[in-house]
């Protein structure tokens, strides 16, 4: 085994968090729309009111609000990593704050890093300790 050996999570866990976050958003919008009709009320005493109409705005704050889901999600899937090194296998995760965990192994572990031709492209893999 390499001296080191760096391991990524499956692009499937990516791809789960943004149907996640689709679905929370969804629900918290439904339950906001619930709740009354803003579109008068707040909306009319804004300034952007006079240039912008109302569905305007709330598309271009939703599908910004979307964008910087989803650039946070990306990201925090592509700043996580496990190593693999010599005695120990860590665990870095975070965007903002970088956080690590560290698993010493004993002697008697094995640690055994694969991946298919599609995880060696985009650098992930799988982590079996024994």
């Amino acid at each position: 085994m390499a001296s080191q050996i760096t391991i990524r999570r499956s692009p499937i866990v990516l791809i789960r968090t943004l149907v996640s976050i689709e679905v929370l958003g969804f629900l918290a919008y439904s339950a906001a729309a619930a709740l009354g009709n803003y579109e008068g009320d707040i909306y009319g005493r804004v300034f952007l009111s006079r240039v912008l109409s109302y569905h305007s705005a709330k598309f271009m704050f939703l599908s910004a609000a979307q964008l910087v889901i989803t650039i946070y999600a990306f990201l925090r899937w592509y700043y996580e990593q496990y190593e693999i090194k010599p005695g120990l296998v860590s665990h870095e995760w975070g965007v903002f704050v970088k956080k690590w965990k560290i698993v010493s192994l004993e002697r008697s572990m094995t640690a055994v890093a694969t991946s298919d031709p599609l995880g060696k492209l985009f650098h992930y893999g799988t982590i079996l300790i024994k």
